[in-house]
């Protein structure tokens, strides 16, 4: 087994606020109802989860109580940052773990995480914390079920059986796009970037072949993203649905169409989620 991303699988995408009811409100006028998740175990945090036909899913994160001070991520929940973190999946945590901590790149845990589901059961799994960020922002951090990962990962009747079948990719927003290349080259393997400018949304971005993540940077006009970094640091803006279908997507779900060299279409849900946030569509192959 490798450290790129050949070896893992996306697990999850994470949005972030102050109020999970409201959160699940949105996502569910959009036809993504989510299931409640549960409390975990330090008590704090709860969340609501989109969960789709890949095993991937979409997780809303808060407190329980509006004044309850979070563990790891106080400020993006607090300040409701929306888009905020993501997950990789993994069989060989401790081997992955080492793997990334032999490439150069700071490594905590495996840490033993637990939540209890709303009907009673107990899920358990494992997480390591990669680089000297919140968990999931500048890098994903990997994940690893000890439990049946059913009980971690309800599937969700909103999406089930649906042409939207899970999470494509993760839109990182970093300060410095050549630096972050390099990065992700160095520490996951990847290769075979190729750099484009978006005029439409004023970024420079790098896509790598077979890779979930696409970096992107603010150009100087950029007022958004620039915000964003200069309030978070480095971390996802957006992410990507994959749907078997654009057009049947497209006639019930408001889209704005994306121009990209990519032979798939692709398109922006014509609203914000939490500061600046995206949430789009892409269509498989």
């Amino acid at each position: 087994m490798d450290g790129g991303f050949s070896a893992f699988q996306f697990d999850h995408a994470i949005f972030a606020g102050r109020d999970l009811e409201s959160m699940s409100d949105q996502f569910a006028a959009l036809g993504l109802a989510p299931e409640y998740g549960g409390v975990h175990a330090n008590g704090v945090t709860h969340n609501a989860i989109v969960g789709f036909d890949d095993g991937s899913y979409l997780e809303l994160l808060s407190t329980v109580e509006p004044d309850q001070t979070p563990p790891r991520r106080e400020r993006l929940i607090g300040e409701t940052a929306g888009p905020c973190g993501w997950a990789v999946r993994t069989t060989a945590l401790e081997t992955a773990a080492e793997r990334l901590r032999s490439s150069g790149l700071s490594v905590e845990g495996p840490v033993a995480m637990e939540r209890r589901t709303d009907d009673g059961e107990l899920a358990t799994w494992e997480c390591a914390f990669l680089g000297d960020c919140v968990p999931g922002t500048r890098y994903p951090f990997l994940i690893a079920d000890r439990t049946p990962r059913s009980r971690r990962v309800p599937s969700s009747d909103s999406v089930r059986g649906t042409e939207l079948t899970g999470v494509h990719s993760v839109l990182l927003g970093v300060s410095d796009l050549e630096q972050a290349i390099a990065e992700y080259e160095r520490y996951f393997d990847l290769e075979s970037v190729t750099r484009w400018t978006d005029a439409d949304l004023n970024l420079e971005v790098g896509t790598f072949e077979g890779s979930p993540v696409t970096i992107t940077a603010p150009l100087p006009e950029n007022e958004w993203l620039t915000e964003r970094l200069d309030r978070f640091g480095a971390l996802p803006w957006g992410f990507l649905l994959e749907t078997t279908d654009f057009d049947r997507t497209a006639a019930r779900i408001p889209l704005r169409r994306w121009p990209q060299p990519f032979p798939e279409r692709a398109g922006w849900i014509d609203e914000e989620f939490g500061v600046s946030g995206r949430l789009g569509v892409i269509e498989g192959a």
